[in-house]
């Protein structure tokens, strides 16, 4: 098959991911042809399964929940009475494209590190979720307030 812009924007991520690995593992000028292609496409090719941490997602996750900026946004959401993840998705959103998503669980990961980050800034779960902004990638997220006690 001749590649072409066009297919290869019309595959999902997990879909060029296969493409990627295929060809890297032919010796073929097609092949290598198609590696440089994907690469250079600007079009994510992450895996359509759970993220494996460390994973530069996974990674690039982390980072940017525990960054100046998402804490402090974070932080707000919940003194609104949001989850912390609706403050949070956007930035991934915004980051990551479409490595960002339901479809390698990157959304959940999210989630989990949003929350954790927040457990030591001094708050704590209050054992339910709400359901995120319709903008949100992610769903529903932790409830979250600031634990009794805790500095502000």
């Amino acid at each position: 098959m001749i590649w072409t812009d066009e297919k290869l924007g019309a595959k999902s991520p997990g879909e060029r991911h296969q493409l990627y690995v295929n060809a890297r593992s032919m010796d073929s000028d097609d092949a290598r042809a198609l590696v440089t292609m994907i690469e250079e496409s600007g079009l994510p090719y992450s895996l359509d399964r759970s993220l494996r941490v460390p994973d530069p997602i996974s990674i690039k996750v982390a980072e940017i929940a525990y960054s100046a900026e998402a804490t402090k946004a974070m932080e707000e959401a919940i003194r609104n009475e949001l989850p912390p993840m609706a403050a949070l998705d956007p930035m991934l959103i915004q980051a990551l494209g479409d490595d960002y998503g339901p479809h390698n669980s990157s959304t959940t990961f999210a989630g989990r590190i949003s929350a954790e980050r927040m457990m030591q800034r001094g708050y704590q779960k209050v054992g339910r979720k709400q359901k995120l902004p319709a903008d949100c990638r992610a769903k529903t997220a932790e409830v979250m307030v600031k634990r009794p006690g805790a500095p502000e």
